[in-house]
């Protein structure tokens, strides 16, 4: 999530309105993503990598800790929290 983050923090650009997330909510290219945890190994040994990013993305939008649609990804705002 730290890596999401500091991506969409660093070179997001603002959602399309068929995300429907608010306007202003910024997000990231998943294939962008993806190639930042491979370089960085964090999905493990190549061959690994893909099948690894699918069951870290699966996990994550099961807990509603991301949302997406193709190519976008972002983090939602927690709409109790604001954040």
């Amino acid at each position: 999530m730290i890596k999401l983050i500091t991506l969409i923090n660093a070179e997001g650009d603002p959602l399309p309105a068929e995300c429907g997330a608010p306007a202003g909510l910024r997000g990231i290219a998943i294939s962008r993503w993806f190639e930042r945890l491979s370089r960085g190994r964090v999905l493990g040994e190549r061959g690994q990598s893909e099948a690894n990013f699918k069951k870290l993305t699966t996990a994550l939008q099961s807990k509603r800790q991301i949302e997406m649609l193709e190519p976008w990804v972002w983090v939602p705002i927690d709409p109790k929290t604001g954040g």
